[in-house]
């Protein structure tokens, strides 16, 4: 009888953690430049609820790809803050199965702002004799 259970928990213990995976997805893609089409190494990729709570972020690596794993099926938002990119934001992204959903960014570079100074030229007053 003690070998039957045995036998039983071995086979059906995979079957039991295999269950829990069916309820997690992944998220993957990859970051591009706009006007080069470099790939855009090491920027943050953020998974937020519709709350905008972070639900999960990841960076990219050299080549511009990143990847969100464990992400629980529900509707989130997409979106890629950086300080020389313009923010891309995709919204209402639903995930509805444990599968790897695909998302590619092209980024475009934010505009290069002069800095204007204004200097005041300071005239000194001469007394003359």
């Amino acid at each position: 009888m003690k070998v039957l259970i045995v036998i039983l928990l071995f086979f059906l213990s995979p079957l039991a953690m295999s269950q829990n995976d069916t309820t997690m997805a992944s998220i993957s893609g990859h970051l591009k430049d706009y006007d080069t089409f470099q790939p855009i190494p090491f920027r943050c990729v953020r998974l937020l609820a519709p709350s905008g709570r972070l639900i999960n972020g990841a960076c990219a690596d050299f080549d511009g790809n990143y990847v969100l794993n464990n992400v629980p099926l529900g509707i989130y938002t997409l979106k890629i803050i950086e300080d020389d990119y313009e923010i891309d934001v995709v919204e209402n992204v639903r995930i509805s199965a444990a599968r790897n959903y695909v998302f590619d960014f092209i980024l475009v570079k934010k505009p290069i702002e002069k800095k204007v100074r204004n200097r005041r030229r300071r005239f000194r007053k001469w007394k003359g004799k």
